[in-house]
């Protein structure tokens, strides 16, 4: 059996209410040779992580190339998990309110430091959604045009 739930929270939080739930054992009736024995078995928990990441509007570059990876312009689907990723994608962009990546936008960085020391992702898969831009402080504000991060 399956179960699906969003966590929000600080992420401390949600680490130590995660790690709590794996170190729960369940009773599980199994067979073993040929007779029904009662044991334990730890409770699977899996991540299917949402992020926010939040960043200035004049770093969208650098940050694509941070979480995708700059190898990430060929993603390697074929037509059919692209299409089902596509409509997956849109409606939790529209839930979301926001908008898909620019087309043909360079996933590269131009940060040598960045080029140096790749963000670790192994055995992580990253799903791009979408992007939304932030609003700007109003006029008269000390901040007036500024973006609220």
């Amino acid at each position: 059996m399956h179960f699906y739930m969003m966590t929000r929270g600080i992420k401390q939080n949600v680490d130590h209410y995660i790690a709590d739930l794996q170190m729960r054992l369940l009773k599980h009736k199994i067979i073993h040779k040929g007779k029904k024995v009662d044991a334990r078995v730890q409770l699977g928990v899996r991540p299917i992580q949402l992020w926010e990441v939040v960043f200035p509007e004049d770093e969208l570059q650098e940050v694509l190339a941070m979480t995708l990876g700059e190898s990430s312009n060929a993603p390697g689907y074929n037509n059919t998990d692209m299409i089902v990723e596509n409509w997956r994608n849109s409606i939790i962009r529209k839930a979301l309110m926001c908008k898909p990546l620019p087309k043909n936008f360079p996933i590269s960085s131009k940060d040598p430091f960045l080029k140096a020391c790749p963000v670790f992702r192994d055995s992580v898969s990253v799903h791009p959604i979408g992007i939304k831009e932030d609003k700007k402080w109003p006029e008269g504000h000390d901040y007036a045009g500024t973006e609220m991060l």
